[in-house]
């Protein structure tokens, strides 16, 4: 019950032109692998959905357009559940503080100098992109599952 309270008493004020969609974070990476050449990578593909969605990441590092096998990497992803957005919001301006930081910040100059950080902000673009709205209470539904499996068909919950 308490959890129910939380979501409903939220809901409204989560569900906001602040949060980004798929598409607007694939946009944002380009923008900033453009706008940091030096620290961002081009947006690049590690598959493509049921529904035919590119999922994007990046790589922040010294070396952006190549993997420097000397440096440990991080993986960093989000978006797992459709109607969580504010993980992968939080991803896309942890890109962007990184980046926009690197010359000016010692801490994340050695960070990136020294690490491999992959940053995946949605593994769930066709939930995200289902749900019309971050909140089943606002239009949200059939996010859950969006590729048939033996007991749920296409587009179920």
């Amino acid at each position: 019950r308490r959890h129910t309270r939380y979501w409903r008493d939220w809901s409204s004020d989560v569900c906001s032109s602040d949060l980004r969609t798929h598409d607007e974070m694939g946009l944002g990476l380009l923008q900033l692998s453009v706008q940091f050449p030096q620290v961002v990578s081009t947006p690049f593909s590690i598959g493509t959905t049921w529904e035919g969605r590119t999922i994007w990441a990046v790589r922040l590092s010294d070396t952006p357009a190549v993997h420097d096998p000397s440096e440990p990497v991080v993986w960093l992803d989000a978006l797992h559940h459709a109607r969580e957005p504010i993980g992968g919001e939080g991803l896309m301006r942890l890109v962007e503080q990184v980046a926009s930081g690197y010359s000016t910040d010692p801490e994340l100059r050695r960070l990136v100098d020294s690490t491999n950080l992959l940053v995946m902000p949605c593994v769930n673009p066709d939930g995200t992109s289902s749900t019309g709205c971050w909140f089943p209470r606002e239009g949200g539904s059939g996010a859950r599952t969006r590729r048939p499996t033996p007991t749920a068909p296409s587009g179920s919950t």
